[in-house]
């Protein structure tokens, strides 16, 4: 077992992946779930692309010039458009004044699921990153900080 895909074998593996794909959606267009409009090769021909895509945004390794630091803006605008939000970001200022960030990433929603768990409270998703930092002490600090 490797710690990490090749390059090669990461590809082999959205080969693979994008033929069950194409198989499963010309099995749906023949029970009439799926409209015969559609066509199946296209959609399938552009799952690698964007899957390339994902998985760069995802990766690279990105240094922000100095002066350039909206190219983090619009790189977290591009993950949250890919469907991930960004729940920690770590910034190092280089010696040149140029910016190296990696930002970690969780699926949309992780947030809200995140805070339920720990309160049992639902709500909308744009307050819940607010409430990460008092994740960590659990739901005993919401209640200890309720009680008085």
């Amino acid at each position: 077992m490797h710690p990490r895909l090749s390059d090669g074998e990461r590809s082999y593996d959205i080969e693979i992946a994008t033929e069950y794909i194409a198989g499963e959606m010309f099995d749906l267009q023949a029970a009439g779930l799926l409209s015969d409009s559609l066509d199946v090769l296209a959609e399938v021909a552009a799952l690698r692309p964007r899957y390339e895509q994902l998985w760069t945004e995802l990766t690279d390794d990105v240094v922000v010039p100095a002066g350039e630091n909206y190219c983090i803006n619009a790189r977290l605008r591009r993950l949250n458009e890919l469907g991930f939000d960004v729940p920690e970001l770590t910034i190092k200022t280089e010696p040149d004044g140029s910016v190296h960030y990696d930002a970690q990433v969780v699926d949309a929603g992780h947030d809200q699921r995140r805070l339920f768990e720990l309160t049992g409270l639902r709500g909308n998703p744009a307050p819940a990153p607010r409430f990460r930092t008092t994740w960590p002490r659990g739901p005993g600090w919401i209640r200890s900080s309720t009680a008085r």
